[in-house]
């Protein structure tokens, strides 16, 4: 865990080059573990995505633990049961904005369920001190200080300082190729140009199978006493 404090920012304006264009979907649940399985459907339709690299598809979640940025437990049999506000997010580059509504009207096969796929708007990137990503790719021989240190400098890449991170239990991804080891991250005290610039571009890799992908979250403090309150 990482925990420095923040100076003063000036006043930023959000840029619209990249956004989320989000979806009405019907669907009433879905195994918990879906990343592939949403990727190989959503690829049918938009075969250009697994290429663009500031292209990113959200895993699709319910109710869960930590204002989602922890996944859910107690699911039964990884099975997660979906609220009719349930939506279908792609984070995407303002010039292919168009091009992936055509994905609307389409019904996807996901691991045995359906997801029908309603009308489209964009909903553009807002300013959040504190972001989380459900998933990051990790090294599964790794431990969290190493796997910490790794993204600290990744994040300098971006020119991104680290002040507060917290990292989540590692959990599974399953491909065809074998299972990915992931860690659900957040990340607190970012400036306004920071919170943007990784909202944008990301981290790691298969952004398309939702890794990587930072969305705002209210608060870290509550995370940080409960985290405390769980290791004593």
């Amino acid at each position: 865990m990482l925990w420095q404090e923040n100076p003063a920012e000036a006043e930023f304006t959000v840029p619209d080059d990249v956004a989320d264009l989000s979806f009405k979907i019907g669907c009433k649940r879905l195994p918990l573990d879906h990343a592939h399985a949403l990727e190989s459907a959503i690829h049918n339709t938009l075969p250009w995505l697994t290429d663009e690299p500031d292209a990113g598809i959200h895993s699709i979640h319910g109710a869960a633990s930590g204002n989602g940025w922890q996944r859910p437990h107690n699911t039964g049999e990884g099975i997660i049961h979906l609220p009719k506000r349930a939506r279908l997010s792609i984070r995407l580059p303002k010039h292919r904005m168009e091009a992936a509504t055509t994905l609307s009207g389409q019904t996807l096969a996901v691991d045995g369920h359906t997801i029908e796929i309603g009308a489209s708007r964009v909903k553009p990137l807002i300013v959040s001190k504190t972001i989380f990503a459900r998933s990051i790719i990790a090294n599964k021989h790794h431990d969290e200080e190493t796997f910490t240190q790794q993204l600290i400098d990744e994040l300098k890449t971006l020119n991104i300082h680290a002040r507060k991170m917290l990292c989540g239990l590692t959990h599974a991804i399953n491909t065809p190729e074998g299972d990915l080891c992931a860690r659900s991250v957040m990340l607190a005290d970012l400036n306004a140009h920071e919170s943007i610039a990784l909202q944008q571009r990301g981290v790691g890799l298969f952004k398309t199978k939702g890794c990587g992908l930072f969305l705002p979250h209210k608060d870290i403090a509550s995370i940080k006493a409960n985290t405390e309150t769980d290791s004593n």
